[in-house]
């Protein structure tokens, strides 16, 4: 399997250095606003709850669970909901 094109201020993988197969997992591990910012979409289009949230982007931080894409792509799809349910609400 090739390791594709390395952009250092994208991937954060200077050149010569091994990829990181999972950049989600070092990603949300490693950064507070990223964990912050995913359970604030989830928790906004109601699709995870505060405590559930919580303990899971807590259990990333520490390591004893893997954070992967798919949190971002339902941070992603929860963000759209709320746009939308915002949209439909009649005043």
């Amino acid at each position: 399997m090739s390791k594709g094109v390395s952009i250092p201020f994208l991937t954060g993988n200077p050149k010569g250095r091994e990829r990181d197969a999972n950049s989600w997992n070092k990603w949300l591990r490693q950064s507070s606003s990223m964990r912050e910012r995913a359970l604030g979409f989830l928790r906004e289009g109601s699709i995870l709850d505060e405590a559930n949230g919580a303990r899971t982007f807590d259990a990333i931080r520490l390591g004893s669970k893997r954070g992967e894409g798919r949190y971002f792509h339902l941070a992603g799809i929860s963000k759209w909901m709320a746009i939308s349910n915002r949209g439909m609400s009649v005043s």
